[in-house]
Order: structure tokens, then sequence, then C-alpha cells
């Protein structure tokens, strides 16, 4: 196989040693690999950096990213939007003035996230600031940029775990 000529240089946003320009070639698996020595169902997933294990410090100031109106709507039924706009103020009074819960991420795709969002915007409060998490196609990037959202993630389903076992695919 044929390779281009691959520079090694300091990435002055990541402070890492990256290739440019960055190859990457499909290794597909009969298995998923699920790291297990990293994530076990037994302890506190472990933090690696440069493919080390790094120890845990815990930092002076500590703030929370709510994910509640997502990951938690996967876990059970859905909330209405009246249960997500009280849990906002719920969150918004635990947080207090200093934004300990900093953020709270939203669907923004369903008609019932995207009326309860709308409601909790209405409440005015600082903290927590509402984020949005989008499927990558441009009627989302649309509905995040017609309701004002200043931060939104991308859902782009690529580890093992959602291509084995929630797609029912391999990595090809």
């Amino acid at each position: 196989m044929e390779h281009a000529m691959t520079n090694i240089n300091l990435s002055g946003s990541t402070n890492l040693l990256e290739f440019d320009p960055y190859e990457y070639e499909l290794h597909d698996v009969a298995e998923p690999e699920l790291f297990r020595e990293m994530f076990p169902y037994t302890e506190v997933p472990k933090v690696a950096f440069n493919y080390r294990h790094v120890p845990m410090n815990m930092q002076e100031h500590i703030y929370i990213t709510d994910t509640t109106f997502r990951d938690g709507q996967q876990s059970r039924a859905p909330y209405t939007s009246g249960q997500m706009v009280e849990i906002f103020k719920m969150l918004h009074h635990l947080g207090g003035e200093k934004g300990i819960i900093r953020q709270t991420e939203f669907f923004v795709y369903s008609e019932n996230d995207r009326r309860a969002l709308e409601k909790c915007m209405e409440l005015g409060y600082e903290f927590p600031e509402i984020t949005t998490w989008i499927r990558a196609n441009k009627k989302d990037f649309q509905l995040v940029k017609d309701i004002g959202i200043k931060e939104t993630g991308i859902l782009v389903s690529c580890s093992d775990h959602h291509i084995f076992n929630k797609m029912g695919l391999t990595r090809r």
C-alpha cells in the first residue's frame, strides 16, 4: 500500500503531537471492543491521556453538565414538557447563582422537547445554560439556529457499543 508523506506537528489547539495529514484504515472486527479495562462495571471509569492512565485529582471548583433531558430520557418513558420545565427549575435552584449546574442538554428534534426547551428559555435563567444535541442533518442545524441556541453537540454514533449493540451492524 502506498502512503503519502506524513508529517508530525505539535497541535496548537490540543498541545499534542498529531499526524498531518491523518490517515485512518478501517479495521473490521467480528466482536466489539468495549474497553472493559477502561470502563469496568465494578469501578469508576479510568482516565487515559496519551495512552497512559492518569490519576484522578479532585479540582477546587466543580461544575455539572446535566443530561436529564438527553440521556435521562433514554432510560425511561419520556418526560412531558411540563415535567421538564419543573425539573429545569429545580436544577436552577440546586445549582444556585454561581451555576454549579452549569449547563443542561436538550434534544431539539421532537415537538415535546422543543416546547419544553422554549418554556425553559422563557424563564431567563443564566444557569443552567441550555445547550442541545442534534443529529447530523441540515434540518436539525436549522432548528438550533432558529431557536438561538449558542452551543450544540452533534450526535454521531460511532463507538463499537453503538455500532454492534444498538445498530446491529459492524464497523464496515
